[in-house]
């Protein structure tokens, strides 16, 4: 789990590869919600940039970083 900093989104991510936002403001009601592809194990860690404009997606295994935008969750 991640929170911004404004405390305005959370941010979780889950083994099967996925990525949810939610709205802190409006009873943390899931906002959007993205799948990656990682192979198994989907083991995942997620941290925003400064700014909170990107979202990084770590995957331990085959070593990948994937950068979302972190508004839209789009790559």
């Amino acid at each position: 789990l991640l929170y911004q900093r404004d405390g305005k989104r959370l941010f979780s991510a889950a083994d099967c590869g996925s990525i949810c936002v939610y709205d802190v403001l409006r009873d943390h009601q899931p906002v959007k919600m993205v799948s990656l592809e990682f192979p198994p194990p989907e083991h995942m860690a997620i941290d925003l940039s400064p700014d909170a404009s990107l979202l990084a997606a770590a995957c331990a295994l085959p070593y990948t970083v994937v950068l979302l935008d972190a508004a839209t969750l789009h790559t």
